[in-house]
């Protein structure tokens, strides 16, 4: 599992320096935790951080993202969080208007009152949603909605999230 995740942070790392003048954006948001998920932890926090160019052989742009969810726990669990690294596809249908879709590794960290060390894993997920930009300045806002999945064996754990952002 590590050996794949090193080799798509570095396919990641070549085309994102590929296209380093598309620009940047961050985002921050709120997540809510749905199906199993949601019976171990409450509304949480994302951030995330990407790299934007486009695929010169399609007509289609990319974004790798590295990002954080934290969501407050239920029960037993104190928190929960998921640090990630994806590649999304991204589609513009108008100036405005995207959808995203893509793979992504996750590493979580489940923090609980009874046992000061917690757990930890890692594993594959999908995601996607649709998002707006405002074009109102060389500084370009957004906000989009997106539904991730992770498949953490037995029970897979989705969640919704809404974020805004800028794009530079």
């Amino acid at each position: 599992m590590r050996r794949m995740a090193w080799v798509m942070v570095a396919a990641c790392a070549v085309a994102a320096r590929a296209e380093a003048q598309q620009g940047i954006s961050v985002a921050v948001g709120a997540s809510m935790p749905i199906g199993a998920l949601e019976q171990q932890a409450g509304t949480g926090l994302n951030l995330s951080l990407r790299q934007e160019g486009a695929l010169p052989w399609a007509q289609l742009d990319y974004r790798v993202d590295i990002g954080l969810e934290r969501f407050s726990g239920k029960g037993a669990s104190s928190s929960l969080q998921y640090t990630s690294f994806s590649f999304n596809v991204v589609q513009w249908p108008s100036r405005s208007l995207y959808y995203f879709g893509g793979l992504g590794l996750y590493n979580s960290q489940t923090t609980r009152s009874t046992d000061r060390f917690g757990r930890s894993g890692s594993n594959a997920g999908v995601q996607g949603g649709v998002g707006y930009v405002y074009e109102s300045s060389d500084y370009l806002p957004f906000v989009e909605m997106g539904l991730t999945n992770l498949f953490s064996g037995g029970d897979n754990a989705p969640w919704f999230s809404v974020r805004a952002g800028v794009h530079f």
